[in-house]
């Protein structure tokens, strides 16, 4: 993420303002469960996450800040900012769960339908459709993950009308389709 800030050009931060809080959220755990000789494989990944962000309203905390005063400062154009982050989320959900297979269980399956959280449906999704066991296996499944991840936000983005002309069309590197589940 550290990278990727610099890459757009903004202050060098492991939160960029330029990528959307979930993903970031996954890539920066992906770096950090990987050892340094692992992390050599993320490098096609670089940049790509440049863009992949929704409006959003308060993006800078301010002073004293607390989630319920602040919803009651939001404007209609914040609200709507809030609904279209949970749409892209809601989207590349279903899209990550099409393409990977259902969550562990059905609970679960219902828990990120309500509340599309794309972190913890990451983690959710890294043992489907079988477990890997060994490092070498997890790093390669994480990164072809992470890939796929990637290509469900630019979609589902593509699908919203979020992605601006300045964003680059990517070729997906990934054979999996990010489909919405029907």
């Amino acid at each position: 993420m550290e990278y990727t800030s610099v890459l757009a050009g903004e202050p060098f931060s492991d939160s960029p303002r330029c990528v959307d809080r979930e993903l970031a959220i996954v890539l920066r755990r992906a770096n950090d469960s990987m050892t340094d000789a692992e992390r050599g494989a993320l490098v096609p990944l670089l940049g790509r996450a440049i863009g992949l962000v929704a409006p959003s309203p308060h993006s800078e905390r301010p002073p004293g800040w607390h989630p319920f005063r602040i919803r009651l400062r939001y404007t209609e154009q914040d609200r709507d900012a809030v609904a279209v982050t949970r749409q892209l989320h809601r989207s590349v959900a279903e899209r990550l769960i099409a393409a990977v297979g259902p969550p562990p269980s059905a609970a679960a399956r219902l828990w990120h339908e309500r509340h599309p959280r794309v972190s913890e449906l990451f983690i959710d999704l890294m043992n489907e459709p079988t477990t890997v066991s060994q490092d070498g296996e997890f790093t390669g499944r994480l990164v072809e993950r992470l890939a796929l991840l990637h290509q469900c936000y630019e979609e589902a983005m593509d699908e919203l009308g979020l992605r601006s002309r300045s964003t680059p069309e990517r070729t997906p590197s990934v054979a999996a389709s990010c489909v919405p589940a029907s």
